[in-house]
């Protein structure tokens, strides 16, 4: 028997609730993450900015999805009528595509702080203004008076298609881009740490988010080519994914930098890199105990300003 789309705004909001549960909790850890053991470099403003931001807009869904479930049963006297009425979710759409927009920019400005180079974003960039694009005109579409959950497969198919294509490439291609780099870095320290101090897990979790997000895209894309209810379902989840994907990088980032913190030092105390052959600009590049922790730290932004990964990152991976 095939869902209804009452039935699918019921099931949604039960299973958003118990995620906007686990994002309540991890919103709480984050913060404590960014502000633990904060050095004199400050506070991350614009993590801790994105992240508070990302819980206000998950809450306000939460909100907005749980008055629509009770005025739909309660007081419409005909949900499946109610909810077939796409217009009245514009406002519920323009938060997911704020969501979407601040996930993916905040996943675009990692990948410049991790690389140090405006080159590596243009792609990411070229493909988030896509995605505001697409992400506009089908709020607005879905927002016409002549629009209901029958003829939304129809109408502007090309456009919501679009969207969600686009945001499926900007993640994966800035998720791609952030775990090379930190593979890259793990190879470049990894002499002169202790092997716990492995920056490979963070690259792991940075995948598998990716890949959480990716699925629940995927799925959303495939339900609605198939002109199944069950998309309002997988776009109420994935509204809840979204900063809890978020969270979840900065909790390991952090834990990472809280893990070096406490170990004190690197295998080797003190070691000199040579400048690349032929790149007499460059000078030779010394690395302190507090290196490790700075690489894990430039992923949430904390350490952006460590000028000695900068170098390395020079001289390793440009030229």
């Amino acid at each position: 028997m095939a869902l209804t789309v009452a039935e699918g705004e019921m099931l949604s909001v039960i299973v958003e609730g118990i995620l906007y549960g686990f994002s309540l909790f991890m919103y709480g850890v984050t913060i404590w993450v960014l502000l633990h053991h904060r050095r004199s470099d400050g506070l991350p403003w614009i993590i801790l900015v994105a992240a508070t931001l990302l819980f206000v807009l998950s809450s306000i869904r939460i909100g907005v999805d749980s008055h629509r479930v009770y005025f739909g049963f309660l007081l419409s006297g005909d949900p499946e009528l109610y909810f077939s009425d796409t217009t009245k979710e514009t406002f519920k759409n323009v938060i997911y595509l704020l969501q979407t927009l601040l996930g993916d920019g905040i996943l675009i400005y990692r990948c410049y702080i991790m690389w140090q180079d405006y080159r590596v974003i243009i792609a990411p960039c070229i493909l988030w203004c896509s995605v505001a694009v697409t992400g506009i005109h089908t709020v607005w579409s879905v927002a016409q008076p002549l629009t209901n959950s029958s003829n939304v497969f129809v109408s502007d198919a090309h456009w919501i298609l679009s969207f969600y294509v686009m945001t499926l490439c900007t993640n994966a291609v800035a998720t791609a881009l952030l775990a090379f780099k930190i593979w890259k870095l793990n190879s470049m320290v990894a002499p002169y740490r202790n092997r716990s101090q492995s920056l490979i897990p963070i690259a792991m979790v940075l995948l598998e988010c990716g890949l959480l997000y990716t699925c629940s895209v995927l799925i959303i894309i495939i339900t609605y080519a198939l002109r199944s209810n069950s998309l309002y379902l997988m776009l109420n989840i994935t509204g809840q994914i979204i900063p809890i994907t978020f969270y979840l990088i900065i909790i390991r980032a952090g834990h990472a930098r809280i893990a070096s913190q406490a170990s004190g030092t690197l295998s080797a105390p003190v070691t000199t890199f040579r400048a690349t052959p032929g790149r007499s600009r460059q000078e030779d590049v010394t690395i302190d105990r507090d290196s490790f922790s700075s690489v894990a730290d430039r992923l949430d932004a904390i350490e952006a300003q460590d000028m000695a990964l900068q170098k390395i990152d020079s001289m390793a991976f440009r030229g």
